[in-house]
């Protein structure tokens, strides 16, 4: 019980594993926006920033992330738009610290 208090009561939390984050304009989506879904490492505000930006290259500054973020685009037959990651891994982001995808809304 005591950690969950300690948890509650800390500002931006890292988001568990799968949550659902909300979702975000995204011009290359069928319907114009992308659902936000944590991997790990990273709260949901964050995650969200970070997909704003990629999906608005021209309006961020280009493409190189903020923070470290790397952002790589999905492909058939997958439903994932997107995945950005940041830390130290390479190969697929399912491995790295800190990590989230989005999906077509």
């Amino acid at each position: 019980m005591i950690s969950a208090v300690a948890i509650i009561g800390v500002p931006n939390a890292v988001a568990f594993p799968g949550q659902h984050c909300g979702k975000v304009a995204f011009a290359y989506a069928p319907h114009g926006e992308v659902r936000v879904v944590v991997i790990r490492g990273v709260d949901c505000p964050e995650a969200r920033r970070i997909a704003w930006w990629f999906g608005h290259p021209l309006k961020s500054g280009g493409l190189a992330g903020p923070g470290g973020w790397e952002c790589f685009n999905g492909h058939l037959p997958s439903r994932v738009m997107f995945s950005c990651a940041r830390g130290p891994a390479r190969g697929d982001v399912w491995g790295w610290y800190h990590a989230f995808k989005t999906f077509a809304a």
